[in-house]
């Protein structure tokens, strides 16, 4: 029976979307079929006519005087027209006012009028089909924003979330910003679900954001172990944190392990570190292999610094150093012109990255692009015996 409930709104919202302003929808007659196991469904509809509209308009209502009693407008009616869905000449649909009444709402919203209500009227021309539609705006009064509580961030920290919003305590209230707020906190990827809903505040001039949160596991342990005819037998592992103790920061160990090769690698990373826009990455590696003709070994590490200019740009500057060890002879017999192209010695480079980011999630994002371009050199300026770029 519920669901039979919902089925009659739908026909009745379907047939408003498509401009029938009289529906009527009658109670849906149920009788048992002839087989005493099945039912059959009547739903009795009184389309009407569709309906286009003539005219569509928005005022703001009761705005404040001037001195010489003009009323001071925050938008004047060209703008608020063009900002309607339903314009003169469409077919009357219930969506586009449900998408314009929003859209109304959050532009004097976005102005701080948090309690902003868009009501609408309409008059029908019943001879030619036609609607005169208007939408009234009443802002009330400007609103700051109070406190901001998070709940469901059983291992998070509260600043993990309260550093991305770009709406905080004490602001003017906005809905691209309260929306804004919840894609930043959403992209981390460090929740399933971010919904942000208002309260009232302390007083008429204050609202709360409350912060509702779902923690998604964001750690991974990895075990693998192979077989080839040039490696024997390959093992690997990996430890990695993405949200390690709540801070937000990455912490990862893996180790690879064959007859041939070796790696072992720890890398940190703080998207925000010290609570800042800068961000700071470390890599410490151990890299072994040998080669038919020779033997490499490369240990050192890295630091990182970048900086956040907006929210999707981003520029670091990379500091690389490791020692290269080569030695002649690998898995057999070394051959002396192959060792020699090889370079050893200390490596130093410094490499920048400029990157833009603006996936919604960013461990499993569904919308969105991540694009990097960098640069790399290394000289003996920097100290390195090698030279390249």
């Amino acid at each position: 029976r519920d669901s039979l409930d919902k089925d009659l709104d739908r026909v009745r919202q379907y047939y408003l979307h498509k401009g029938f302003v009289d529906i009527k929808v009658h109670p849906a007659t149920v009788t048992l079929g002839n087989d005493k196991r099945s039912i059959d469904i009547v739903i009795p509809v009184d389309e009407g006519d569709s309906y286009t509209v003539r005219t569509a308009d928005a005022d703001e209502v009761d705005p404040p005087l001037d001195a010489d009693g003009k009323p001071i407008l925050h938008y004047d009616k060209e703008f608020l027209r063009s900002q309607l869905a339903l314009q003169p000449g469409d077919t009357f649909d219930v969506l586009e006012i449900m998408r314009d009444s929003q859209n109304l709402k959050c532009l004097y919203q976005d102005l701080g009028y948090a309690n902003t209500t868009v009501s609408h009227q309409s008059s029908r021309d019943a001879k030619n089909k036609e609607l005169d539609f208007g939408y009234r705006i009443q802002p009330g009064r400007k609103v700051h924003i109070g406190r901001i509580n998070f709940i469901g961030n059983e291992t998070t920290r509260d600043k993990v979330m309260r550093r991305v919003m770009t709406l905080g305590e004490g602001d003017l209230f906005s809905c691209k910003e309260l929306e804004n707020s919840r894609r930043q906190i959403a992209r981390q990827g460090f929740f399933d679900k971010v919904e942000i809903v208002t309260e009232p505040g302390d007083d008429a001039d204050h609202t709360n954001l409350v912060v509702t949160v779902k923690e998604r596991q964001t750690g991974t342990f990895q075990v693998g172990a192979g077989f080839s005819s040039l490696e024997n037998f390959i093992f690997t592992a990996q430890i990695s944190k993405q949200n390690f103790l709540g801070h937000g920061q990455t912490v990862s160990i893996q180790a690879t392990l064959s007859s041939i090769r070796s790696l072992y690698q720890l890398s940190f990373f703080d998207p925000y570190f010290l609570d800042t826009q800068w961000q700071l990455s470390v890599d410490l590696f151990n890299f072994q292999q040998a080669f038919d003709d020779f033997a490499k070994i490369e240990t050192g590490g890295s630091i990182g610094w970048g900086y956040r200019f907006t929210e999707d740009l981003t520029l670091t500057l990379n500091y690389t150093l490791k020692d290269v060890d080569v030695t002649s002879g690998g898995t057999r017999t070394g051959r002396i012109e192959i060792f020699d192209l090889q370079q050893g010695g200390l490596n130093s480079s410094l490499k920048t990255t400029l990157s833009l980011d603006t996936r919604d999630d960013r461990q499993f994002p569904k919308s969105g692009t991540y694009t990097t371009g960098s640069f790399e050199a290394a000289h003996p300026y920097l100290g390195s015996d090698v030279e390249y770029l």
